[in-house]
Formats: C-alpha cells, sequence, structure tokens
C-alpha cells in the first residue's frame, strides 16, 4: 500500500537508509571474517537485493511525479 501522507514517506525513507546501513555494517563485519566463496557471494547478493529495492522504494515514493 502506499504512503498516503508526506509523514509516511518520510518514515519510509528512515527506515530505507536505515536498513541499508544496517545491511551495510552487517556485510562488512561477515566479509571481515574470510568467510567462504559461497558466503561472500550470498554477502553479495544481499547487498544487491537490499539496495535495488530500498532505492527503488525511495525512488517509487518520494520522487516520481505526483499526479
Amino acid at each position: 500500500m502506499p504512503p498516503q501522507s508526506k509523514f509516511q514517506e518520510f518514515l519510509l525513507i528512515l527506515s530505507s537508509i536505515i536498513l541499508m546501513v544496517t545491511a551495510v555494517f552487517s556485510g562488512l563485519y561477515i566479509l571481515s571474517l574470510q568467510p567462504s566463496l559461497v558466503v561472500r557471494l550470498l554477502v553479495y547478493l544481499m547487498f544487491l537485493i537490499i539496495f535495488l529495492s530500498v532505492g527503488l522504494s525511495i525512488y517509487w515514493f518520494a520522487f516520481r511525479k505526483k499526479s
């Protein structure tokens, strides 16, 4: 369901940024442990999925043309 007010859009963007920051720190921590190749690829896949979904949601709800 799309946000109904500016405050809900702000909360969506804020929670998206918090999710991205959490993903970065957790991913960097996992990569600092020198994991196997499979685990590294899964962490990179996690980065890709989270950044794409968060970026698209921020773009869709905040920067799209209002009709």
